[in-house]
């Protein structure tokens, strides 16, 4: 099985996009965004399902996902969120993705691509309303619209921006995420007045189509939501499971030091376990001494030093573990549960980077359900 079992249930992922599909207006299209192997869920796995469910594209990062789902035989739409090199053009105008732009080089450059193959392209142009990373100023406006318009085989099927601090609680957040769907709406009222009509209007991720409806468009993007992983929103549940086996049951006495550097000291005679898995597939030195992993139903803490592909259990609880039993790091195990927030938490981190260490390490498999 490798060091690692990656589990997805199918049903969980549809019944996360179906949630979605109830908070916005019928009206509105679904972008569902399956960049970076869709947060470790496995990119076409799950998108093969988001299609199925009906969403009007799929969202990835950059040219060689969009690439991968064209070979993987996708004809869907494909929305290329991270944008692209110079010199990757041909690579998105042959594939048919739809890139975002907000310079004038990489609008030049896929005309010039697209005039070589013949060929129409989609494009979304992107404004920035305060989240200070991609996307074109207001004052640049006008001149990447008349840009996109010069070039007659580019056409401009959208217009966004991106939100900061949608997630976040606390007054401040929402008066920023506020003032920048004002600043977008005004935007997007000013694109229409001065001749332009983009089919696709989209600002709202997953934390804004949960609380902010008012940045809903004609088109939402969602993402963290899809898998679960959304803090506070638990009518999206999470649809993956991680799993390894004890490779070593043993015991050790009071004093023993144990892993690197002597972080813990045996406080008492104790029953170690050896779980196969560390911060090369995606188990950081950072859950070291802290944090649980599940053994016959019930939590386990780590001790010591978590290690390259070793982490260490105390299983003094669990009295009847042996070799090869189960060893749960996300998700159900008899009555207990870990949460991809409590691995968030325990790393001082944020769920989206949980999923993505444990689910695309490269040495276990993924099963779907």
């Amino acid at each position: 099985m490798g060091w690692m079992r990656v589990e997805i249930d199918r049903d969980v992922l549809r019944n996360n996009l179906r949630v979605v599909k109830r908070l916005i207006p019928q009206r509105t299209g679904i972008a569902a965004v399956v960049k970076s192997g869709a947060y470790g869920h496995g990119m076409i796995e799950t998108a093969r399902v988001f299609v199925q469910e009906g969403v009007e594209t799929l969202a990835v990062s950059l040219p060689h996902e969009g690439v991968e789902l064209r070979d993987a035989g996708f004809t869907h739409p494909v929305l290329l969120l991270g944008g692209f090199f110079i010199e990757e053009a041909e690579t998105v105008v042959k594939n048919g993705l739809s890139p975002v732009v907000s310079c004038a080089e990489s609008i030049d450059a896929l005309a010039e691509a697209a005039c070589k193959l013949d060929r129409a392209v989609k494009v979304h142009l992107k404004v920035d309303t305060g989240m200070g990373r991609r996307g074109c100023g207001e004052g640049e406006l006008k001149e990447l619209l008349n840009c996109i318009a010069g070039h007659r085989e580019l056409v401009l099927e959208g217009l966004l921006s991106h939100l900061s601090v949608a997630d976040l609680e606390g007054e401040d957040a929402r008066e920023y995420t506020l003032s920048q769907l004002e600043r977008f709406q005004h935007i997007v009222e000013w694109v229409r007045s001065a001749g332009f009509n983009p089919k696709w209007i989209h600002i709202a991720n997953s934390a804004a189509i949960v609380r902010y409806p008012q940045s809903h468009h004609t088109l939402v993007r969602p993402g963290i939501v899809l898998y679960g992983g959304l803090e506070g929103f638990e009518q999206a549940r999470e649809a993956m499971r991680v799993s390894s086996r004890l490779i070593e049951v043993r015991r050790v006495k009071k004093g023993a030091s144990l892993s690197y550097g002597r972080t813990f000291v045996a406080p008492r005679d104790m029953l170690l376990g050896i779980v196969p898995v560390g911060y090369a597939t995606g188990y950081l030195r950072g859950y070291s001494n802290k944090g649980a992993m599940l053994v016959g139903g019930k939590r386990v803490p780590i001790v010591g030093t978590v290690c390259m592909d070793l982490t260490l259990l105390d299983l003094s609880d669990v009295p009847e573990a042996q070799l090869g039993d189960e060893v749960v790091l996300l998700g159900q195990q008899g009555d207990q549960r870990i949460s991809v927030f409590e691995l968030a938490q325990w790393l001082g981190t944020i769920t989206y980077e949980v999923f993505c260490l444990l689910g695309n390490n490269p040495f276990g498999e993924k099963v779907y359900w």
